[in-house]
Formats: structure tokens, C-alpha cells, sequence
């Protein structure tokens, strides 16, 4: 029997935000309790709001877009690693997990408990620089983490970001791992087909076949 995890954070007013970015917000354009023909919303967020992809283009110049991404790299087979006792994950951290077969991993860290409390902390969980170049040479396609971004440091030159979107690897933020026991899955996590999006936000699910 199939069953669905949903694995996405909630988007509302108080949803964690990257220090910068825009926050999310929603507003009525007509409402039924006020006797229009129907319920309508205005959304306003980041590209990269709640449980989002990164697309190359989001820091390589002349990189692909979103809306440019091939789909299957969004579905398939991916291996949930614990990672609960780390906050920088290495790629030492990482080795046992990667064999062969694997080419989508998410870590569970603590990071979605700062996802569930909606705070941005500057020590959240995150990748080394040595892990993005384990991936890269693995031929890992999707990267997952349960925090919004992967990498610690504002201002800096993003080498996390840059190793793993240079090479075309899917970069999948702000994952809610709480009910979620690692092992392996089957995941789900398409972008909204952005005209050249630099990132979209998506709802993960991870399908688990029994």
C-alpha cells in the first residue's frame, strides 16, 4: 500500500523568511462573506519562499532556469540520511550514505525545528564546502535539506550553492522532516514552470511503497 508524506512547510505571514527576502503575504481581492461571486486571493512572496527548488540560474550567470530544468530530476527514488547530532555536514559525514544506487538524498537535521518555530538562526545545520564536491562527484542530481537555505554565511560567495548548481544539481530548502523516520523513498517536488525563475516553490511529498 502506498502511502504520502507531505514533507513541505506551511506558507503563512509567520513563515520563516531568509534575512532579506521577501515574506510571504496573501490578501482578499473578493470574498463570498462580503456577497462577490467568489473567493480571490493576492499572493506575494520570494521565488525561493517556504519548501523551494534553486535553479541554476539563481547564481550561475547563463545557467538554466527553472522553467528550463528537466522534470525527472524532481521524481524518483531518494534516500533520507539522519543527520540530527550535525550542524555542518561533511562530506566524511556523508560517505556511508552515498552508495551507488543513490542519486537524490535529503538530510534530516534539526533544521526544521527552527522551520516549525519560524526562526532564522545564523548556526542553522547546513553543508560543508566538501560536501557539495562529494555530490558533484557522486553524479548526486537532488540535494535536500531541512532548513531554507544549505549554506551558512550572507554576503560570502556561496561556494555550496555555486559547486552544486554549476554542475546542474537540484537544490531542494526548507524541508518539515519532523514525522519523517529516515530510509528510502520514492519523492515528488516539482517547481512552478517560471518564465526564467531562478527558483520556484514547490510541495515535496515523499512516497513511501509498501
Amino acid at each position: 500500500m502506498m502511502k504520502l508524506i507531505d514533507i513541505s512547510m506551511v506558507l503563512s505571514p509567520d513563515s520563516i523568511t531568509y534575512p532579506g527576502d521577501t515574506p510571504f503575504s496573501t490578501s482578499r481581492i473578493m470574498s463570498l462573506d462580503s456577497g462577490e461571486i467568489c473567493n480571490l486571493s493576492r499572493i506575494e512572496m520570494s521565488s525561493h519562499s517556504g519548501t523551494h527548488l534553486d535553479a541554476p540560474a539563481h547564481f550561475i550567470p547563463g545557467g538554466k532556469n527553472i522553467d528550463e530544468m528537466p522534470l525527472d530530476i524532481y521524481y524518483g527514488p531518494v534516500r533520507v540520511a539522519d543527520f540530527v547530532d550535525k550542524e555542518i555536514i561533511t562530506a566524511a559525514d556523508l560517505e556511508p550514505h552515498l552508495d551507488e544506487e543513490v542519486t537524490r538524498i535529503i538530510c534530516k537535521t534539526r533544521g526544521w525545528e527552527l522551520i516549525k518555530k519560524g526562526e532564522f538562526r545564523e548556526n542553522h545545520p547546513a553543508f560543508s564546502e566538501d560536501a557539495a564536491l562529494l555530490f558533484v562527484e557522486k553524479g548526486i542530481r537532488l540535494v535536500g535539506l531541512d532548513f531554507i537555505t544549505v549554506e551558512r554565511g550572507q554576503g560570502e560567495k556561496y561556494p555550496v550553492h555555486n559547486t552544486l548548481l554549476a554542475s546542474g544539481v537540484a537544490i531542494l530548502e526548507g524541508l518539515q522532516l519532523e514525522e519523517v523516520t529516515p530510509g528510502d523513498f520514492v519523492l515528488a517536488a516539482f517547481p512552478l514552470k517560471i518564465s526564467e525563475g531562478d527558483g520556484s516553490p514547490c510541495r515535496a511529498v515523499l512516497i513511501e511503497q509498501g
